[in-house]
């Protein structure tokens, strides 16, 4: 199953108080249910946005340190938690309302 049906199901056992074996549910119902998920995903990334928060990647990646003050082979040992932390804030997604 894709993400978007996984959160589509869980939507449908949340419902129906049971099990979901999403191949079994008719397909105008899959189609209401995944609209329902996009629907949530929307309004979570909106109040969340509005509040400041963003997502992050749970590790730093390389396209992070691409800036020439951080070339560095051994930037772990150089830099600290907070310019980490800045520069995956800076590489986050930026949500605009209603997206």
């Amino acid at each position: 199953m894709s993400v978007r049906e996984t959160g589509a199901a869980a939507i449908w056992a949340a419902e129906h108080d049971m099990p979901c074996e999403w191949e079994t549910v008719p397909q105008a119902d899959q189609e209401m249910y995944l609209r329902m998920f996009d629907g949530a995903v929307r309004a979570y990334t909106l109040l969340a946005a509005k509040r400041g928060w963003r997502m992050v990647p749970e590790e730093a990646v390389p396209c992070m340190f691409m800036e020439p003050a951080r070339r560095r082979e051994n930037w772990r040992a150089e830099m600290g938690l907070g310019d980490v932390w800045r520069l995956m804030l800076a590489a986050a997604p930026k949500f605009e309302a209603g997206e």
